[in-house]
C-alpha cells in the first residue's frame, strides 16, 4: 500500500542539497590576515579576520573561530595543510574551508546552546579524528576527506556529496542530512525527529531509521517487493511507503543503484537495515540524470511542503 502526497517541488540547478541550504556569500575585505606559517599561531580569531593554515603550520589545542554569543562577523579559516589540535570551535558568522591537513579530534561547527547562526563549513579534503560534530546554525558541505564519525546535532544541516567514505553517521533530532554521494561503511543512524534525504551514495553497512524519523529517497526508478512502481509515479510527487518486511530497490537520483531492506525488526542478526513502522519513508521520482544535465549544470533542489493528499 502506498500513499501519495505533495511535499516536494523540483527546481533545476546545482546539487539539490547545496542549492536548498546554502546561499551565495558576498566577499568581504579582511582587516587582519594571518598566514600560519610563517605567522605565529593564535588561539582565537574574531571579526574581519582571515586565517590561512598550510603545510608546516600548527594551531594549538582549543582553537576558536568567531564568538559564541554571535557578536563577531566575517571570520574565515582556510586550511590546506598543517595540523589543528583538538577541540576546534567555529561559531557564528564564520566560514571554514578545509581541503587538507589533519584535525586531531573534537571538530565543532555551530553553537551547542543554539546562540547565533550562519556557520558555514566546506570540506573537500583533510583527515578528521573522533567527535566531528555540527550544531545549531551550521551548514556543512562535505565532498571529500577522511572521517571516523560524523554527528549532526542540534538542528544542524549536513550535505554529503561525491565519493568518500565514513564509518559512522548519526542524524540527531531536528537535524537534516542530505546524501548525494559518499559511502557509509559501518552504520548510518536516523534518530527520532531527524530527516535524511537519500539521492545518492552507498550504504554498505547498517542503516537504521528509528521511531519518528523521516527518510526520503529520491531516484529515477523504484521496485517494491518485486513490483516496479516507476510507471505509476509522478515526478516531484512523493509517495509514502508504509510497507515493512519487503525490499525497496532502485536507482538514486545521481545514478547509483540502491537496495534497502525495510526490515521492521531492529536486529542486525535479521538484517543490517531497520525501518521502524513508526518512521516515515517516502520515495520521489526525479528526472533521469541525462535529462537533468540538458536543463542546466545539473542537479536537483528540494523545497519541502507539508500538505498531504490522502
Amino acid at each position: 500500500m502506498i500513499r501519495r502526497g505533495i511535499r516536494f517541488s523540483l527546481a533545476i540547478g546545482g546539487c539539490f542539497c547545496a542549492l536548498l541550504l546554502t546561499a551565495p556569500t558576498t566577499a568581504q575585505a579582511f582587516t587582519t590576515i594571518i598566514n600560519v606559517p610563517p605567522d605565529p599561531d593564535p588561539r582565537f580569531i574574531g571579526s574581519d579576520t582571515q586565517l590561512n593554515l598550510s603545510d608546516g603550520g600548527f594551531l594549538n589545542h582549543v582553537f576558536v573561530a568567531g564568538r559564541p554569543d554571535g557578536s563577531s562577523s566575517n571570520t574565515e579559516l582556510n586550511m590546506t595543510g598543517g595540523f589543528l589540535g583538538g577541540f576546534f570551535r567555529a561559531f557564528s558568522n564564520t566560514t571554514v574551508n578545509i581541503s587538507g591537513g589533519t584535525i586531531s579530534s573534537g571538530f565543532n561547527a555551530g553553537n551547542p546552546d543554539g546562540t547565533g547562526s550562519n556557520t558555514l563549513v566546506n570540506i573537500s579534503g583533510g583527515s578528521f579524528g573522533i567527535d566531528f560534530e555540527t550544531h545549531a546554525g551550521s551548514i556543512t558541505n562535505i565532498s571529500g576527506g577522511t572521517f571516523i564519525e560524523i554527528f549532526a546535532l542540534d538542528g544542524s544541516v549536513i550535505n554529503i556529496n561525491d565519493d568518500f567514505s565514513v564509518p559512522r553517521i548519526t542524524a540527531a533530532a531536528h537535524t537534516t542530512i542530505n546524501v548525494n554521494g559518499g559511502n557509509t561503511s559501518d552504520i548510518f543512524l536516523a534518530s527520532a525527529l531527524s530527516t535524511v534525504n537519500l539521492a545518492g551514495g552507498t550504504v554498505s553497512g547498517v542503516f537504521k531509521a528509528l521511531f519518528a524519523s523521516e527518510v526520503n529517497v529520491l531516484g529515477t526508478s523504484f521496485v517494491l517487493d518485486g513490483v516496479d512502481l516507476t510507471p505509476t509515479l509522478t515526478p516531484g510527487v512523493p509517495v509514502t511507503i508504509p510497507d515493512r518486511g519487503v525490499l525497496l530497490d532502485g536507482t538514486f537520483a545521481n545514478g547509483n543503484p540502491f537496495s534497502l531492506n525495510l526490515n521492521p525488526i531492529d536486529s542486525v542478526a535479521v538484517s543490517p537495515h531497520f525501518f521502524s513502522p513508526k518512521a516515515t519513508l517516502t520515495i520521489t521520482l526525479v528526472p533521469e540524470p541525462g535529462a537533468l544535465a540538458l536543463l542546466g549544470a545539473g542537479g536537483l533542489a528540494l523545497i519541502r511542503r507539508r500538505r498531504v493528499v490522502k
